[in-house]
């Protein structure tokens, strides 16, 4: 399964919530509540938040084994 989790400790340890993520990146409300919900997104959502906020890839999303 795919996590977003790498994402959210960044969000907390910076005090960003997800209207401050959809006001920086200008992504849809939508799309940042799959990201604050581990759902699928497109990878380009994942290079705009690699983009915006200087991050690698694996400090957004990680996998986590079902298992």
């Amino acid at each position: 399964m795919i996590s977003f989790e790498p994402f959210r400790i960044y969000c907390v340890k910076n005090n960003k919530k997800q209207k401050d993520v959809r006001d920086e990146t200008g992504l849809a409300h939508a799309t940042v509540n799959k990201l604050f919900n581990d759902k699928p997104i497109k990878v380009e959502v994942v290079e705009k938040l690699c983009e915006h906020y200087d991050l690698k890839v694996e400090e957004v999303i990680e996998y986590k084994s079902t298992n």
